[in-house]
């Protein structure tokens, strides 16, 4: 199936946005205006926080979007198929994207994911680590909201410098029934007084 331009754009955009960075649209380039012939600069941040340029091309008329890694990158050229693979290979996943305004945020999940699992597998980063990258109101059941959620960091300035994270987590699920039980009584004051 050709891809379009409009595909271009969206697959330079999830991989900046997969390696934290920002798409910049106006930084599109087109070397010949008489042809419609694409790149786009992106950058692969790898686990270590070192970075390489990854150069996306469109060819407007075969309509294909390919591209250009250094050598000895693997990594990056694993993450950009794999999603390549996750945007365009379902042949439906587009359709029913512009069907069910939640489809996007379920093929994120999943794509997220995916990566996750594979840099774990690799020894890259923890099986713990793979939820990290999740976003977890992207997660929650339908007609849900979260409130709040508590992690270390909101504590680490309580305990001595250089307390591990283990034991910060482990006091931090001690007073969790006691955070849960706060939270519902300050949420039904909330609904109460709204409603």
């Amino acid at each position: 199936m050709k891809r379009t331009y409009q595909d271009f754009i969206d697959f330079a955009r999830a991989f900046e946005e997969q390696n934290c960075f920002d798409f910049n649209e106006q930084e599109l380039q087109q070397p010949d205006p008489a042809r419609p012939l694409f790149f786009y600069d992106a950058t692969y941040r790898d686990e270590s926080n070192y970075k390489t340029n990854v150069r996306i091309y469109f060819d407007g008329l075969a309509g294909v979007i390919t591209w250009e890694i250094a050598d000895d990158w693997e990594d990056a050229d694993t993450e950009i198929g794999t999603l390549y693979r996750l945007q365009f290979e379902k042949p439906n996943r587009q359709e029913l994207a512009e069907k069910d305004k939640d489809a996007n945020r379920v093929y994120s999940v999943l794509q997220k994911l995916m990566e996750g699992i594979h840099k774990a597998e690799a020894g890259k980063i923890t099986f713990a680590e793979v939820f990290d990258r999740i976003p977890i109101r992207d997660c929650l059941p339908q007609h849900t909201v979260l409130a709040t959620f508590w992690g270390i960091d909101e504590i680490r300035d309580r305990f001595p410098e250089g307390t591990s994270d283990e034991k910060l987590f482990s006091e931090l699920k001690r007073i969790e029934g006691e955070l849960r039980e706060a939270a519902e009584r300050s949420g039904w004051d909330v609904i109460e007084n709204e409603f």
